[in-house]
């Protein structure tokens, strides 16, 4: 059995034995390699494997007159030659003008690992998200686990290589992107910090790890570290691209300035409340940073809830309702026409159902809590 590892630096292994770029020196003869075992369940005509050799389709071409074809197959099969020890089945065939291996070689691939768990994965969906979201984080660990950088490294900028090597990338930050809240939502925040970690050092440039860092070390109390990332990929992102970060960072950045100063939670409230303009919205993500550094200061559960009243010509009534009812066990502050933003204390929660039902308060309420 011959295993290969496509994700990052480019190996074929057996039970006693490995092939690497370092281990080959011999550049040329190592990109034709990676080029077939890339290929390595379609038949590869001659004729295109000498237009991959000479970079392009070469002057003019003949069955059997291309020497360097010739002698690339003959290198790479002395090149392979030692792995036949363990993988008798190792062969290049070359025939009726095309070059594969043998059909009884067997390869297994972290790509084909990859394939398998993405499939279970997205064939669940949501369904494990919910039902069984450990099963999803381990699905989700193992793809991260194999994803160790570009597809193909050796070969990024190949025509034929890129086009996948961009489909797995971006299907691994948009796995980061949707499990990532999971593994917020289930307490791991170590996990988060130490695998966005890995996913900086992979893509630098992928907003997503800093993101993801930036809050979970905010949620862990350190906020200065977490404002410090901030500057830097600030920095990063001026420097390599004259843009800042996304809006939805800078609101993060925002809500841990703004928290970080704030010795109280009502101080905290009301200094968000100034932050956001009159009829602009608190995203989930501001909620959940805010709350998570009010309950680290007063050492009290609240939630948050993100009110909309389905009638603007209540919301004065609304307003006034809440302050009554929910006297000291809630702050609440109004962001717009019909949308108030509340910080409750947990035990009182329900409380506000209740209000809205006895005084006929027709309104959506969207529950954060950490």
């Amino acid at each position: 059995m011959l295993r290969l590892t496509l994700f990052g630096p480019f190996s074929i292994r057996t039970a006693s034995k490995e092939i690497t770029e370092e281990s080959l020196h011999a550049p040329r003869v190592f990109r034709a390699m990676v080029y077939l075992f890339a290929n390595r369940n379609r038949r590869i005509a001659l004729r295109d494997f000498s237009a991959f050799l000479h970079e392009g389709s070469p002057a003019s071409y003949a069955a059997g007159s291309d020497s360097l074809v010739k002698t690339t197959i003959h290198r790479i099969r002395a090149q392979l030659k030692p792995l036949q020890e363990d993988e008798p089945n190792l062969e290049l065939i070359v025939q009726d003008g095309a070059i594969r291996f043998s059909p009884e070689l067997v390869i297994i691939s972290d790509t084909d690992r990859f394939d398998e768990v993405y499939r279970e994965l997205s064939e669940q969906g949501s369904f494990l998200a919910t039902r069984d979201p450990d099963r999803a984080l381990f699905l989700f660990r193992t793809l991260f686990s194999l994803y160790k950088g570009k597809y193909l490294a050796p070969l990024f900028g190949e025509a034929f290589a890129a086009p996948i090597a961009k489909t797995y990338h971006d299907t691994y930050i948009n796995l980061c992107e949707e499990y990532f809240p999971l593994l917020f939502h289930t307490g791991r925040l170590d996990d988060v910090i130490r695998m966005a970690s890995e996913g900086i050092a992979i893509d630098p440039y992928a907003e997503t790890f800093h993101y993801f860092k930036i809050r979970a070390l905010a949620e862990q109390g350190d906020r200065a570290l977490a404002l410090s990332l901030y500057e830097s990929v600030e920095r990063l992102f001026d420097s390599r691209f004259h843009v800042k970060p996304s809006a939805k960072l800078r609101k993060l950045r925002e809500t841990l300035t703004l928290s970080e100063t704030a010795e109280s939670a009502e101080e905290a409230f009301v200094a968000i409340q100034n932050q956001y303009q009159q009829g602009e919205t608190l995203s989930s993500d501001a909620f959940a940073a805010l709350l998570s550094f009010i309950q680290n200061a007063t050492n009290r559960r609240y939630v948050f809830a993100l009110l909309t009243v389905d009638d603007f010509k209540n919301t004065e009534i609304a307003e006034r309702l809440f302050k009554s009812i929910l006297a000291d066990s809630a702050y609440v502050c109004r962001f717009s026409k019909q949308q108030f933003a509340l910080l409750l204390l947990a035990e009182t929660a329900d409380t506000l159902t209740t209000a809205l039902d006895k005084h006929k308060i027709a309104a959506k309420v969207e529950y954060l809590s950490i």
